[in-house]
């Protein structure tokens, strides 16, 4: 008999796609697009709207007492600008541009 594991959640794969690299690669993009193709869009918005954002400094972070609440929210905040901006053609836009 074998199992199969749960599909993990869009969440988790966001997650590992964006703790793997500093940057968006198309390489990972096309292998979590191809291990998870009900996911392709999400994560093809992710990959273009990850490419577009301006890195930020994360030193000011270094020392402060920063809650999980407060990154949760930030996650949130990150995710459901992703969901509005989602579009059909986004797949095209990141084979093309990363």
């Amino acid at each position: 008999m074998t199992r199969t594991l749960p599909t993990p959640s869009l969440e988790d794969i966001l997650d590992q796609f964006f703790y793997a690299s500093e940057t968006p690669s198309r390489e990972l993009l096309h292998k979590l697009i191809d291990k998870y193709p009900q996911y392709s869009h999400e994560l093809a918005d992710f990959a273009l709207h990850w490419s577009l954002t301006e890195p930020t400094d994360d030193s000011i972070l270094v020392g402060k007492d920063v809650s999980e609440e407060g990154l949760l929210s930030v996650r949130s905040k990150v995710l459901n600008t992703l969901y509005e901006n989602s579009n059909a053609d986004a797949i095209d836009v990141i084979k093309t541009n990363i």
